[in-house]
This record gives structure tokens, C-alpha cells and sequence, in this order.
């Protein structure tokens, strides 16, 4: 548990100095949102899954923010993270080689 937490903040940190270096934010990437159904409304990002009965940990809908930070825990700890999800899988593999 220790370590899903420090990689869960680890990645909040570089999600946020990430942005304030380069203005890029991997977060609110478009790719990333469509991937995890976070659809814009009028004026916020509106989760669109229904499926919370296949999340690992709930806590990945309060925002795009913490999508990045529960599935980035899962992709590094779980090894079956691939089957399970291999469009994130392929996003995360992809930005960090």
C-alpha cells in the first residue's frame, strides 16, 4: 500500500510540474481523457462511465487528475494491467517508454 501511494504522488507531481515547465499536462491530454470517458461539458470534465463496478479503485473518477494517478499505480504495480486495460496500458507505455 505504501508504494501504490507513493506512486500515486509521484505522479501528481509530475503531472504538475510537468505543465508548469512545458504548459503539457498528461492529465488533460485528449487521448487520455477519451481513453478514461471524460467528456467535456459546458464548463468542466463530466466523467461518462458507468462502469464503476470494474474499477479497481472508485477514487479514479473524482477527476482527471487522480484517473492519472490510480490507473499510473496499476500500470507500474499490477501485472495484469495490461489485459485489464491495454488502452491505457498502451498510453502509459507510450509517454514513459
Amino acid at each position: 500500500m505504501a508504494q501504490a501511494s507513493l506512486l500515486h504522488e509521484v505522479v501528481h507531481l509530475y503531472d504538475f510540474y510537468k505543465k508548469r515547465s512545458s504548459g503539457f499536462s498528461l492529465s488533460k491530454e485528449a487521448h487520455f481523457l477519451d481513453l478514461n470517458f471524460w467528456k467535456k461539458s459546458t464548463f468542466r470534465l463530466v466523467q461518462q462511465n458507468n462502469l464503476k463496478i470494474h474499477s479497481p479503485d472508485v477514487y479514479e473518477f473524482a477527476n482527471p487528475q487522480e484517473t492519472l494517478a490510480v490507473n499510473f499505480e496499476y500500470f507500474i504495480l499490477d501485472p495484469n494491467y495490461k489485459c485489464r486495460r491495454p488502452g491505457q496500458y498502451l498510453f502509459f507505455q507510450s509517454h514513459f517508454n
